[in-house]
């Protein structure tokens, strides 16, 4: 008994003392391990982007930074790969910018520490994965009030879904674009495209409908941008091809990226799902190029269809013929690229490709561009179409005869289908 009592008075003794230590020391010991664990975790993204030494070079180098004047940070769409994530932004100006990655669950609330990171390449910020993640945000500072978030979306390589795919450049501007978006898409089903990627910044209300039809068929997607004028509209097809970029890696093995008024033909018709797989059978081409030939279009798209006379008198592919010669090499050249061998885009070609790929381009004989350009459009008239005339003699071609008629036959089809209901009777 005697022993019991003993070990309660040494017991309450030890309590007392160490209630009365001064354990701030030991306290701000724990607190310096925590913060630097923090500051370890939120600045990791070394160790989950690939081929990292690769970026942080390409960042250092500066290219491809535009010194726009900064606009208000604004998400687009957040991608999920097997080792990091990339969360594209519609803001300009942000090169280098430090920002912060901010995770949430599906309930909305933040969970795992805040990362630092910087937007590189420019529209797209980097970020380490973590778990039990649904929505992502950036913020400018560690500790901002989250204001906005994005849809997380998985891109793993169980996720790929098509062989070759479409980013259209962004459509913006006043013009009527219903006609040249039918004959973009079923021109390309032709040539077996799988899927498009339609970019939208400005869109007439009929126009809208054209779009409406093709993503409920499931034909297309379309991503609409904010409805900011704070740059010039053809700004923003800078930052559609570098969304694109990440929209189309692990989603689809080949990607495409064209104009809404160029048409890839090749020597063979129907064949350009096959000339692609021929280049990409060499396992370090990351991109093939092909050149364009310019077709003049010298008189404005119709406003509305009104059936099958409407596209005899104004179907590009159809009415226009006067053609330049083909474009020197690496003159405004569009590409086909798997996606995963590029870090960033630019409109003609890869900014920055990673190490151990190249690019290839096609030589004319086996598929170019036909580029209908309105010659009346912007200063192209004046400024441009004088340049392409040094190339060589215009000459008078046609779009591939044996396409020709089914061409013409889909596109009717299918805006029959979106617009039957309002046109005239008899048409």
């Amino acid at each position: 008994m005697q022993t019991v009592w003993v070990f309660l008075l040494v017991l309450c003794i030890f309590i007392i003392i160490f209630l009365n230590h001064d354990n701030s020391k030991y306290e701000e010991s724990i607190q310096e391990v925590l913060d630097d664990d923090k500051e370890k975790f939120n600045t990791n993204i070394d160790q989950c982007v690939p081929n990292y030494t690769f970026y942080e070079q390409m960042l250092k180098g500066g290219r491809g930074n535009r010194k726009q004047k900064r606009t208000p940070l604004l998400l687009l769409a957040a991608y999920e790969y097997v080792d990091h994530v990339a969360v594209t932004i519609q803001s300009d100006g942000w090169y280098g910018q430090d920002v912060y990655c901010r995770y949430l669950n599906k309930n909305f609330e933040e969970i795992s520490q805040p990362m630092r990171t910087k937007v590189f390449p420019e529209w797209t910020v980097m970020c380490c994965n973590r778990d039990n993640v649904s929505y992502m945000s950036i913020t400018t500072k560690e500790d901002d009030d989250i204001v906005q978030h994005t849809k997380l979306l998985s891109r793993k390589p169980q996720d790929m879904k098509y062989e070759l795919s479409v980013c259209l450049a962004p459509i913006y501007g006043n013009e009527t674009k219903w006609l040249l978006l039918a004959e973009t898409i079923e021109h390309f089903r032709i040539q077996r495209v799988d899927h498009f990627y339609l970019y939208i910044k400005d869109i007439d209300s009929y126009s809208r409908q054209l779009v409406d039809y093709y993503v409920q068929t499931g034909i297309a997607e379309a991503i609409y941008f904010e409805n900011r004028q704070d740059r010039p509209r053809y700004e923003w097809h800078l930052t559609g091809v570098q969304d694109c970029l990440q929209r189309s890696k692990y989603e689809s093995r080949y990607a495409m990226f064209i104009d809404i008024d160029e048409r890839i033909v090749t020597s063979k018709p129907n064949d350009l799902l096959q000339v692609t797989r021929n280049f990409f059978q060499d396992k370090k081409v990351g991109t093939v190029t092909f050149r364009p030939r310019w077709i003049f279009r010298n008189k404005p798209l119709p406003v509305k269809y009104e059936g099958e006379k409407t596209l005899r008198d104004h179907l590009p592919t159809l009415v226009f013929h006067n053609t330049t010669h083909v474009s020197p090499p690496g003159h405004t050249v569009k590409a086909i690229l798997n996606p995963i061998a590029v870090l960033s885009m630019w409109i003609h070609w890869p900014m920055h490709m990673y190490p151990g790929f190249k690019d290839v381009g096609v030589p004319p004989a086996v598929g170019y561009i036909r580029h209908y350009r309105d010659v009346f459009s912007g200063d192209w008239g004046k400024k441009w179409m004088p340049e392409t005339l040094k190339f060589g003699k215009l000459s008078s071609t046609d779009y591939p005869p044996s396409l020709m008629p089914r061409l013409f036959d889909n596109v009717k089809r299918h805006l029959d289908l979106t617009y039957g209901d309002t046109l005239p009777n008899g048409f």
